[in-house]
């Protein structure tokens, strides 16, 4: 997809919304469009900061989730014009625990503003209504799983809780994968780290170190992948301290309901998928090396295709991917590689499998 030796380091992407991309990292954006035109520019303001989540409300209109100073566990989400260079507050998740015996305060369902007090705020969505769709931690550091909540913000300024309790009841076990047709409004969600996409109409996904799971629109949920594996090298990310990674299992839902995630090496036999035969149209011989997987794919990467009930045919760009975005039906920009300069971003079809 455009100019194939761009490199970029370890970043965030999102559809823009025409079926292109948007990539940032520390500051330094690339767009690429549909039709492979390149477009590149840097946020000074941004360069000391790394981008812990990123989604488009238009081609170019994005909102942008930040740490406040060094820590994840305070965050905000900025509207950002891709055309002028600024951006305004949105919303800003950065409530602390005071004391261990009384809970967080938590913002009731309705109207809010970019002042309303939120608790950290850990990943972010667009869904196909132009509402925000995120993620907030409550009663941080009270349990060994933090607690969360999916929350919805309409256009109009309305908050809705999609999952989750702010607090759960004394005795009430807090849910970290639930069950097929489990009822998950008014259950407490526990996880180290939490995705979610708001692609597929019929339900938000969320992927965490426990599983991958789809909120329907009733509040049941559906299972899709299990617990990462115990010796996934994902885990390390996620030992105490470790905040700045915080979104350790990526997920991206299409509106025609398929659901790419990260699958471990061990955590899924790979006679599960059918890896189609790739065919690699232009880029340089470093390019396609990222792409086709020569050298061994790097710890901690590769990605599977959900669709109904079973893993769907991958392609070998994404066995060596560590995230990805779809940007029209049956189609992936995916970020391969993303050491300090040697990231590529293919445009993936996937095959079908008869």
């Amino acid at each position: 997809m455009g100019p194939p030796d761009i490199s970029y380091g370890g970043g965030v992407i999102t559809d823009d919304t025409v079926g292109g991309v948007w990539y940032v990292s520390a500051g330094s954006w690339l767009r690429s469009t549909a039709t492979g035109t390149v477009t590149r520019f840097n946020v000074e303001r941004w360069q000391s900061r790394q981008e812990l989540d990123v989604a488009a409300l238009s081609p170019t209109r994005l909102l942008v989730l930040l740490p406040l100073g060094q820590s994840a566990l305070s965050t905000a989400i900025e509207l950002f014009d891709t055309e002028t260079r600024r951006s305004e507050p949105f919303l800003v998740g950065q409530r602390t625990q005071t004391s261990p015996d009384a809970p967080l305060p938590f913002t009731a369902d309705g109207p809010i503003d970019a002042a309303s007090p939120l608790g950290p705020i850990t990943s972010i969505d667009v869904d196909a209504a132009g509402a925000l769709v995120f993620v907030e931690r409550v009663n941080v550091g009270r349990a060994a799983n933090d607690e969360y909540v999916v929350r919805r913000m309409l256009p109009g300024g309305e908050l809705e809780t999609v999952a989750g309790v702010p607090v759960r009841a004394e005795g009430q076990e807090a849910v970290e994968q639930p069950g097929d047709g489990e009822q998950l409004r008014g259950s407490a969600l526990a996880a180290a780290s939490v995705d979610v996409s708001a692609g597929d109409p019929r339900g938000i996904v969320l992927g965490t170190e426990h599983g991958v799971f789809q909120i329907l629109e009733d509040g049941t949920a559906r299972v899709v992948a299990g617990a990462l594996d115990e010796a996934s090298p994902l885990w390390a990310a996620l030992e105490p301290g470790n905040v700045g990674n915080v979104r350790v299992r990526p997920v991206d839902a299409s509106a025609d309901g398929r659901i790419v995630y990260h699958l471990d090496e061990s955590g899924q036999p790979a006679s599960h998928l059918v890896t189609p035969a790739a065919h690699v149209d232009g880029g340089s011989a470093e390019f396609r090396e990222l792409v086709q997987g020569t050298p061994v794919r790097a710890s901690g990467t590769g990605l599977a295709v959900w669709q109904g009930n079973a893993p769907l045919a991958v392609s070998p760009a994404l066995r060596n991917a560590r995230t990805a975005a779809w940007v029209a039906p049956g189609v992936l920009v995916a970020v391969v590689g993303g050491g300090q300069d040697n990231g590529a971003l293919p445009r993936v079809q996937l095959t079908a499998v008869r």
